[in-house]
């Protein structure tokens, strides 16, 4: 095997984290995205049993695994942020929804969740299920959600197509 040095344009940066930098993390926002973490791991874990019983028609692709990078990536971007996601977005969805409807003082500890939040996950499930309390009246399924109002423009084809809609402003497609 030969191994050959490779010439880089740019400049490779280590991001090193040290106790200082933990000292200075918001709490309560670390326990926001706990609660975010565990909520899409149960949410998934969910569809896969009901996935298993019959209960849902056509493919379900879970993000077990990538709870972590959603609600990291939404917890950066303000309530009025779009996203457009790819066909595995119920994560992305679900973490939006959450920083979408959390006020400014929101504290998963205390355990207020709101009632717009927790409709929101019901909006979501019926949509998966192909229920019509679905976001898309249950036609998307687990592939093709959108939710204009939270910011979500659509996943897998639907985004594509809804991003076009919105040239001119800045939308953040996270995969």
């Amino acid at each position: 095997m030969e191994v050959s040095k490779t010439e880089f344009d740019f400049d490779i940066k280590t991001v090193a984290i040290e106790d200082s930098d933990y000292k200075q993390a918001d709490i309560r926002m670390l326990g926001n995205i706990v609660f975010q973490l565990y909520l899409i791991r149960e949410f998934e874990n969910t569809l896969l049993k009901l996935s298993a019983e019959g209960c849902l028609h056509g493919p379900v692709h879970t993000s077990i695994g990538e709870e972590a990078c959603a609600a990291g990536a939404m917890a950066t971007l303000k309530p009025s942020d779009k996203i457009a996601s790819t066909h595995r977005a119920h994560h992305h969805y679900l973490a939006k929804l959450i920083n979408y409807y959390a006020k400014k003082d929101f504290d998963a500890a205390k355990g207020e969740i709101s009632e717009q939040c927790q409709q929101g996950v019901i909006t979501l499930m019926g949509e998966v299920m192909g229920l019509s309390i679905g976001c898309c009246k249950g036609r998307g399924g687990s592939m093709h959600l959108r939710n204009p109002e939270i910011g979500v423009i659509g996943t897998s084809a639907s985004s594509r197509r809804s991003a076009y809609s919105y040239r001119g402003s800045i939308c953040i497609k996270v995969q």
